[in-house]
């Protein structure tokens, strides 16, 4: 079997078992009282840390078997140590918190800012559900990485299976060392595939943009879907969302991005010709922003606005030769226009 096929095999093994621990904690929560819901969870907390422990320590034990026939088919050096199971589970009292935060609180919160309890109670549910699955999930990855560790493997790539979501579409098939974390968010269900050896890393990429024609990609808003449709690199619009902010030019309120605007980023760097051709920024048009904190960033940002790709679309107002134009000066689109459009 090779090393995607046994990711895919964890994966899916691990995903089971993440929707068990999810069901557990959501079959319980039914049985709230919304008139008492301290009293319940007082009752039942045990129940809950107890489907939330027991999906931990499961997918830390599979993840020792994993590592195992990874290894095996790699021809990789044996790991020096086996992995503790427990060690991954979360200690009871945090998890208890953290169930209680999740569940009790999230609906007490809403009920008392005038929300129907019948409503606050579903919402509780969706964070509650989407904390069992993730802290399982969790355990899986971390004991992955400390057996990857012990087994000196070179690192790893990351692996999906769509539907996904955007932030985890343009970051599948990467590589990374073995002592770089795992970046995810909640409900995340990502794995990864150990590698042995960097030269023998597998291609476990997904071309973002054929998922977002495909409609397997979740997150995206209509501007940012158009865009990647209209040719837009998807990197560059998935992460344009991490540093929204608005702006006043010429007088308008626009909104903008800080993503990717250093001297170092691709568009930060260097100005995109209508034809496609990259040019080197000029040094001038730069400055050393400061921090929330007052304290000077590491790199320069360049002073003028970076367009978010919907602000590009209202810009053209209706003009699709505009909006590509638009598209291509922000850097969002990596090939050049035809000549009918570059004008």
């Amino acid at each position: 079997m090779t090393p995607l096929a046994l990711a895919g095999e964890f994966y899916r093994a691990q995903a089971r078992r993440d929707r068990r621990a999810a069901n557990a904690v959501q079959s319980l929560w039914r049985s709230a009282d919304p008139m008492d819901l301290s009293g319940w969870f007082d009752e039942h907390a045990d129940e809950l840390v107890v489907a939330i422990l027991a999906a931990q320590e499961a997918n830390a034990a599979e993840a020792q078997d994993y590592l195992e026939a990874q290894v095996a088919e790699q021809d990789a050096a044996a790991p020096e140590a086996l992995i503790d199971p427990v060690a991954f589970t979360t200690p009871a009292d945090a998890a208890r918190s953290m169930a209680y935060s999740s569940s009790v609180l999230t609906a007490k919160t809403a009920i008392a800012s005038g929300v129907p309890a019948a409503v606050a109670t579903k919402w509780a549910t969706k964070r509650l559900v989407g904390l069992a699955a993730t802290m399982a999930a969790d355990a899986g990855r971390e004991a992955t990485q400390a057996g990857m560790t012990s087994a000196r493997m070179d690192g790893w790539v990351r692996m999906l299976q769509l539907p996904s979501c955007d932030r985890c579409v343009v970051q599948a098939g990467k590589w990374f060392a073995w002592n770089t974390g795992f970046q995810r968010h909640p409900g995340c269900d990502c794995v990864h595939v150990p590698v042995g050896k960097r030269r023998d890393a597998p291609d476990s990429a997904i071309d973002p943009a054929a998922a977002v024609r495909a409609g397997q990609v979740k997150g995206l808003s209509k501007a940012d879907r158009q865009a990647i449709l209209d040719g837009a690199d998807p990197s560059q619009v998935i992460n344009a969302k991490r540093g929204m902010g608005t702006a006043n030019v010429f007088g308008r309120d626009v909104k903008i991005t800080s993503e990717g605007t250093t001297r170092r980023g691709l568009y930060g760097g260097y100005q995109r010709a209508a034809d496609g051709a990259l040019t080197r920024r000029p040094d001038a048009g730069y400055l050393r922003a400061r921090s929330a904190a007052g304290q000077l960033e590491r790199y320069r940002r360049l002073q003028a606005p970076r367009l978010a790709p919907s602000e590009c679309y209202r810009l053209a107002d209706g003009d699709q030769d505009a909006a590509l134009r638009l598209l291509l000066r922000n850097g969002y689109l990596t090939t050049g226009l035809p000549a009918s459009q570059a004008a």
